[in-house]
């Protein structure tokens, strides 16, 4: 009964993924896809078919995204892109967003862009009722946007995002919009003021790490976790940017993120640099090397 086992190995998966059983829920996850798109599956359970393999691309491409795995990532989403209902336009909007959140990470900006504009033509209006997953997925969206600029050192255009989400922000009030929009604010300072680390700053990112923190959101976590250590790092409080930079790098290494792993290292690397612990630089260099390239 492939239809109806489908779902079971999508549930499975996210449960695997909750105790960091990547593997596993990588074989779960395929294992799904072809119950849900093998043959065996009857007429009338096409549609409920098409809906479940949506959710198992989706998941499947967080899962490589994960990994730094960006090519592999994008066409998942687009896999399930194509099989999600026309109608669904937020999950349209967040697939789109998904992609072009894949296409930052390979350094593809202006690419990384047009996905968003097109996740916010998905999107369309803001419903007159029940908006609160439209508000959070266009600050999504958003967010997006404000990390493309960033890379392309256009604190400008970064402004104008933050102030436009603000007052969204504000009226939303969830810990998911207030963490992401902290970080994006964080982005926009340290771009503006080039990278001289004010108070306000600081604190402003500590609270975003509280608010990702009661999100529950492990990258989110993991990020605003490095950032802090990034900051105190430039301003030369090293015992501080070890403390953070370490925590990130744990979550890391506990959970398979490469990126956070990579970056991590990285700046650790300069800290005992700075610090004049010539072994440490070796060390940290050598891991963060095999980390990039892994």
């Amino acid at each position: 009964l492939p239809t109806r086992a489908a779902p079971y190995s999508l549930a499975a998966a996210r449960q695997a993924r909750q105790v960091y059983a990547n593997d596993e829920a990588m074989r779960l996850l395929r294992r799904g896809l072809a119950l849900a798109e093998g043959e065996g599956v009857d007429a009338d359970g096409e549609a409920h078919s098409a809906a479940v393999a949506a959710q198992l691309w989706e998941a499947l491409g967080d899962l490589l995204e994960f990994r730094a795995q960006h090519d592999e990532a994008r066409l998942a989403y687009r896999s399930a892109l194509a099989r999600t209902d026309p109608g669904d336009r937020i999950g349209q909007a967040r697939l789109h967003r998904k992609e072009g959140a894949a296409m930052r990470e390979q350094r593809h900006y202006a690419e990384a862009l047009d996905a968003c504009r097109h996740a916010e033509a998905a999107l369309g209006e803001q419903p007159a009722a029940e908006a609160g997953d439209w508000v959070a997925e266009w600050l999504e969206v958003q967010v997006e946007r404000v990390w493309a600029h960033y890379w392309l050192a256009r604190w400008p255009e970064m402004a104008g995002l933050v102030d436009r989400c603000r007052p969204v922000m504000q009226a939303c009030g969830t810990a998911a919009g207030r963490a992401r929009f902290l970080m994006a604010s964080c982005l926009m300072q340290l771009r503006r003021d080039r990278y001289t680390v004010s108070d306000e700053l600081l604190a402003q990112t500590r609270e975003a790490l509280e608010a990702s923190e009661e999100w529950g959101d492990l990258k989110c976590m993991m990020d605003t976790r490095f950032e802090i250590g990034f900051l105190h790092l430039w301003r030369r409080e090293l015992a501080e940017a070890e403390e953070h930079l370490r925590a990130a790098l744990q979550l890391a290494e506990t959970c398979g993120a490469a990126w956070i792993q990579s970056l991590s290292l990285t700046y650790l690397t300069v800290l005992h640099r700075l610090q004049g612990r010539q072994d440490g630089v070796s060390s940290h260099a050598l891991r963060a090397r095999e980390a990039a390239q892994a």
